[in-house]
């Protein structure tokens, strides 16, 4: 895990550990044990955990943590609206590593070609696919793939005799397929999403060496761009399964 992630997980947990609720409800606890009932101590930290854990996976919570970070962001048209839980702190720390190197830029006594302007358009990006990535998730999390096996078997079953089971078998079949296809490709993009940290951060260490050695930098615009193309390459995949899913036929129901 990278230091600007590192210091992300620990503002989120921080924010969670502090909050009044929680620290009430522990509070709360811990003096009904001190005055009535000891055993309540003991319940008092998994309590705590769940309630650390409720506030960390909250929406509200998140959307308004990222408000205090947007007015950081590099670019004032930049808004984290729309990216959620764990992707959106992974798009700040590739942010982060961004700031790093135009920061490092303004330093340079020679200053790379096009390699600020091609970092700015790959972030850009960044932040345009990480929300479909995030509607990807939001659509991911509503389905119940358990139950759409259970009902697979069952169709099965009957369309061994009804037409119309077997064509909701197949449906059932083709939406569970593509449900396998976005949650293989949402990998993918984390991944590329955490290369993309990394390779930015080679960059901005690429640039301190060059500062500190006085020799121009090793760095070139074609260096970004490669990163781009290929979490272009990801995001459009993962875009083309959502919409085979979206534009998929509704499974057929009995009777109709």
């Amino acid at each position: 895990m990278s230091d600007s992630r590192d210091r992300l997980f620990w503002r989120v947990l921080v924010n969670a550990a502090t909050r009044p609720l929680n620290v009430l409800v522990l509070a709360g606890m811990a003096a009904a044990a001190i005055l009535t009932t000891p055993w309540v101590l003991a319940a008092a930290v998994p309590v705590y955990g769940l309630l650390i854990a409720s506030t960390i996976r909250d929406p509200k919570e998140a959307d308004r943590l990222a408000g205090a970070n947007q007015a950081q962001l590099p670019g004032g048209k930049r808004s984290l609206q729309g990216i959620t839980g764990g992707l959106r702190t992974d798009v700040i720390a590739v942010l982060n590593e961004e700031r790093g190197i135009k920061a490092e830029l303004d330093k340079a006594p020679v200053r790379p070609d096009g390699v600020e302007e091609a970092v700015e358009a790959l972030c850009d990006e960044l932040i345009v696919n990480a929300r479909r990535a995030s509607d990807v998730d939001l659509y991911l999390q509503s389905v119940d793939v358990a139950e759409l096996q259970r009902r697979l078997a069952g169709e099965s079953r009957q369309g061994r005799t009804s037409q119309l089971s077997a064509d909701a078998a197949a449906a059932i079949q083709e939406q569970l397929q593509v449900i396998d296809a976005l949650g293989r490709r949402r990998a993918a993009f984390d991944d590329e999403i955490a290369n993309l940290q990394a390779s930015l951060g080679t960059i901005r260490a690429r640039l301190v060496q060059a500062r500190a050695e006085a020799a121009p930098p090793t760095v070139g615009a074609a260096d970004v761009t490669e990163l781009r193309d290929r979490m272009r390459a990801l995001a459009s995949g993962l875009q083309e399964a959502y919409g085979q899913n979206a534009d998929s036929s509704p499974t057929p129901m009995k009777g109709t």
